[in-house]
């Protein structure tokens, strides 16, 4: 029998800079758009500290991508 390949994750903790993520929605927003991303397995985003938690299928998804993403939403990582 042939086992499947598995997906190669990767969890990253991304700092966002300047205080951008303010509240709830900020969470919610960010979570949204990034848990609609072809490889990403999971998303948690913090206002207190302003990170966002990224599991990711390194195969579909590079961590760059995501930098790009939440740079482009406005969430500029640092």
């Amino acid at each position: 029998m042939e086992v499947p390949d598995m997906a190669h994750i990767e969890s990253h903790r991304l700092t966002v800079g300047e205080e951008a993520i303010h509240c709830g929605g900020c969470e919610a927003r960010i979570e949204e758009v990034l848990g609609r991303e072809a490889g990403v397995r999971r998303v948690k985003t913090d206002h207190e500290t302003q990170q966002v938690t990224v599991a990711i299928d390194a195969d579909q998804l590079g961590l760059d991508e995501v930098r790009a993403k939440l740079d482009g939403m406005g969430f500029r990582t640092i």
